[in-house]
C-alpha cells in the first residue's frame, strides 16, 4: 500500500497488514520490483543484484573472479567475489574500482595488494 524510510530502513506498508502479528508471519519473504519500475539511481549508484554475476578484473585483464553476493557491513557494502582458490571480500569503495561495466559484466578495479589473499 505505502513506503517509507524509518532509522534508515525501507518500510512497507502490505494490504490487509495492520498490525505486528500479521507482519511477522511474513518475515523472511523478498519483495520484488519489475525492472520497469524500478527507481533511476543517481550517477555513480548500483542496484546490487547489477553487480552480482559480475567479472572482477584489473585494469591489466588478469580476472579475480565472479561477484558472487553484496554483503551490507552497517552502511558499507563487501563484494563477494567466488574463484576456484577460494572466496574474498572487496570493500565497494569508489578508489578501488576504475570502472563499472553493467552491459558487459565487469568491474575494473585497482586493490590494495594482498587483499585477495585475506
Amino acid at each position: 500500500d505505502s513506503s517509507w524510510i524509518h532509522k534508515g530502513r525501507v518500510i512497507l506498508k502490505f494490504h490487509h497488514i495492520d498490525a505486528i502479528t500479521p507482519a511477522e508471519k511474513i518475515i523472511g519473504y523478498e519483495v520484488k520490483i519489475p525492472e520497469s519500475q524500478l527507481m533511476a539511481l543517481a550517477p555513480g549508484s548500483y542496484y546490487q543484484h547489477d553487480l552480482v554475476g559480475c567479472r572482477v578484473v584489473n585494469g591489466k585483464g588478469h580476472e579475480y573472479g565472479t561477484v558472487e553476493e553484496i554483503q551490507s557491513i552497517g552502511e558499507n557494502y563487501l563484494l563477494k567475489v567466488t574463484r576456484d582458490i577460494g572466496d574474498f571480500l572487496i570493500p565497494f569503495a569508489e578508489e578501488y574500482f576504475l570502472e563499472i561495466d553493467l552491459k558487459n559484466r565487469f568491474l575494473v578495479c585497482n586493490l590494495p595488494e594482498g587483499l585477495e589473499d585475506l
